[in-house]
């Protein structure tokens, strides 16, 4: 969604107005008025408070938010706004749903049967929802900010509800939201956000093998099709656990009148022939599309540094993106980089740099004066690894691979080498993996990790 900002007429008034410290009040070009409870620019800790919840809030949104509207891009957002932009744009979205809300409303049935028929109308009812959400977050966190609310939130979705629900397609994936939010209520899980994006994938997935289905209207057999179409892929066993437990979470409510999941194995991922679990991995080709594509991207340069670091440690993604200036080291005449822990059960660890890394790394340390390597991305793995992941898809088109499958590859170059020990390879990749004596002799192997590392392939120069 990016960074919200509107020049239109209202919101400029709005703004001049709170500079300035005057008025107490604006309208809106409805004629709705909005009340300035505070002024910003007077009281200084007021302001501090809102910055500090625009971070604070996007590990705490309210569930009824998440459950309205359950996008990381949203989450995101809005987090890149200060607390008056924030409290500016709920007046703003308000006047807009308001206006919108309208406009529905006044429309004649035939042409809301319509709009139905083309979809549109559920289109402008989701995207209602997602404006309203998004000044009810302006609301909820700075309501000692902006007073006087144009439409109560309770109000408005009521209001919506009642507009759309005669009129809304049934399908699973609107349907299957309901299940969602069930699971929602009963999760334990510290970065709810994170994990509803799971079960939205995993969701997706049945719906692709059953079809537009109530969930109430799911069998046994539609069950039994998704657990055959899950088996020997990559993610069926995370996707079969998903759906399964908001079914039996909505059996329990009696949402749907019996949840068919049970009696079953959880899906097993796709393995080798030798039994070990596949995992997916970069082509010989895909690696001299990636390069080409990083050679030649204009955007973000952190993202392209990450890559790199990616491809010549087989780090994980966050490991590299947490990675401070202090970790990137000169020992003797080798340049170290120094990974915290990636995993529960991981440590930090030493790792030699790639000689075609080294000197790069060093003139990265040596630039601007933020702690981290990588400030764009300042401890956000998410970011880059949803980034990366939507740059993969437009490089390698129909390539079902991800940025976390840089470490695969790595990997799969290190086992690859004859002269490379299989603790040495586990202590620069950092898994935990490997018997007991793997795990406790990784750290005393520098010299044989440097070796290892200056072996693998260039993967800037190919």
């Amino acid at each position: 969604m990016g960074r919200l900002r509107n020049k239109d007429t209202f919101l400029t008034a709005i703004q001049g107005k709170i500079r300035r410290r005057r008025a107490d009040s604006c309208t809106d070009p409805g004629g709705n008025v909005y009340r300035i409870g505070v002024d910003l620019m007077q009281v200084p800790h007021v302001y501090r408070e809102a910055k500090r919840k625009s971070w604070a809030y996007r590990r705490n949104v309210p569930e009824s938010l998440q459950a309205l509207y359950g996008s990381n891009k949203f989450v995101r957002g809005l987090g890149k706004l200060s607390g008056p932009e924030v409290a500016i744009e709920a007046a703003r979205l308000d006047a807009y749903c308001l206006a919108l809300f309208a406009k529905l409303r006044a429309l004649p049935e035939a042409e809301k049967a319509q709009l139905l028929a083309s979809g549109g109308y559920k289109n402008q009812a989701a995207h209602i929802v997602q404006q309203q959400a998004l000044a009810a977050v302006g609301r909820v966190f700075y309501g000692d900010v902006l007073k006087g609310a144009a439409m109560p939130d309770d109000v408005a979705l009521t209001l919506l509800r009642a507009e759309t629900a005669p009129l809304r397609p049934v399908d699973l994936d609107s349907d299957c939201r309901g299940l969602i939010d069930v699971w929602h209520r009963h999760s334990e899980a510290a970065d709810k956000t994170r994990e509803r994006y799971r079960y939205e994938k995993a969701f997706d997935a049945f719906h692709k093998v059953v079809g537009a289905k109530r969930p109430a209207d799911v069998v046994k057999a539609d069950v039994v099709a998704f657990h055959t179409a899950m088996q020997n892929t990559a993610n069926g066993g995370k996707h079969w656990r998903c759906v399964a437990t908001a079914f039996k979470l909505a059996a329990l409510e009696d949402i749907v009148s019996k949840s068919y999941f049970e009696g079953f194995k959880v899906p097993k991922p796709a393995t080798r022939n030798d039994g070990v679990e596949a995992q997916a991995m970069y082509s010989a080709d895909d690696v001299k599309a990636i390069r080409s594509a990083l050679n030649e991207f204009k955007g973000n340069r952190d993202f392209v540094r990450v890559w790199r670091v990616l491809m010549a440690t087989g780090c994980r993604s966050g490991e590299a993106v947490r990675l401070r200036r202090a970790d990137v080291k000169l020992n003797g005449d080798v340049v170290t980089m120094t990974f915290r822990a990636g995993t529960k059960k991981g440590g930090a660890r030493e790792v030699p740099a790639h000689p075609a890394l080294a000197a790069d790394l060093m003139a990265w340390k040596a630039e601007g004066d933020s702690p981290s390597l990588f400030p764009d991305y300042r401890d956000k793995p998410h970011n880059f690894q949803d980034a990366g992941n939507s740059w993969l898809k437009r490089v390698l088109p129909g390539v079902p691979v991800t940025v976390h499958d840089s470490r695969h590859t790595v990997n799969s170059w290190l086992a690859a080498d004859p002269l490379t020990s299989e603790p040495t390879r586990l202590a620069i990749v950092g898994h935990t993996g490997g018997n007991v004596n793997a795990r406790v002799y990784t750290h005393g192997i520098p010299a044989a990790m440097l070796a290892a590392v200056e072996r693998m392939p260039d993967f800037w120069r190919g």
